[in-house]
This record gives C-alpha cells, sequence and structure tokens, in this order.
C-alpha cells in the first residue's frame, strides 16, 4: 500500500521539513566550541565575563552542582578548556565553578552575535 493514502503521509510535518531546512544541525556543544575558542584567553577575563553574568542574572556563585556533559570540541577550544581548568585550580577556586564559567563564556559568545534575519 503506498504511503500516500494514509493521512499521516499525505504532507510531511511542519516541524520536519524545518529540520530539513536547518540540517546541519546547530548543537550545544558547537556554541561552547565556538565560546571558548572566541572568549578571553587568560583567566582574569573569563572571571570578569563571569562576574558579569552572575551580576547580570543578581546571582553570587551558585551552589556547587556538578553533572556530567561530554561534547566533541575542536583542538583549539579543547585547548583552551583544559588552559581554563588548570588556571581556575592554580587560582584556587571553589571546585565545581567551571559550568558557571563556561556558561559566562557561551552567553558573551551569544550576545555578541549579529541580530538573527526572519524569514
Amino acid at each position: 500500500m503506498p504511503c500516500v493514502s494514509t493521512p499521516k503521509c499525505a504532507r510531511p510535518s511542519p516541524r520536519r521539513e524545518l529540520d530539513r531546512a536547518t540540517w546541519p544541525r546547530v548543537r550545544p556543544g558547537h556554541y561552547l566550541d565556538a565560546a571558548l575558542r572566541t572568549g578571553p584567553g587568560h583567566l582574569p577575563g573569563h572571571l570578569a565575563c563571569t562576574r558579569e553574568f552572575l551580576a547580570a542574572r543578581g546571582d553570587g556563585l551558585p551552589p556547587v552542582r556538578s553533572s556530567p556533559t561530554a561534547y566533541v570540541l575542536s583542538p583549539h577550544a579543547h585547548t583552551a578548556l583544559s588552559d581554563l581548568q588548570l588556571a581556575l585550580t592554580e587560582a584556587d577556586l571553589p571546585r565545581g565553578q567551571m559550568g558557571t564559567v563556561l556558561s559566562a563564556l557561551t552567553t558573551r559568545f551569544l550576545n555578541r552575535l549579529p541580530p538573527q534575519r526572519t524569514r
């Protein structure tokens, strides 16, 4: 029996069409990679970015929570992340604040993107 005879298959869903139009998809790891590659290249810059991020949210440092995540990063972003982890450890900052710093860097990156055109 041909697919077109069933109402579900008669026309692709709008979501499916959108997925096709936006392929390949941009995933969270892509944003993190870009944020690490374009962010400040030194710990004072990372910390300043994090302070601005927290001030904009009206928060102090959030409670330390850790949930493992895994992203594929470019070699440059991986090196930046490794250097950042080492710098945070050497600065004797609370363990587990890497997520806050990465959120701050990613927010900074996204806020600096030009406005998106609408169709």
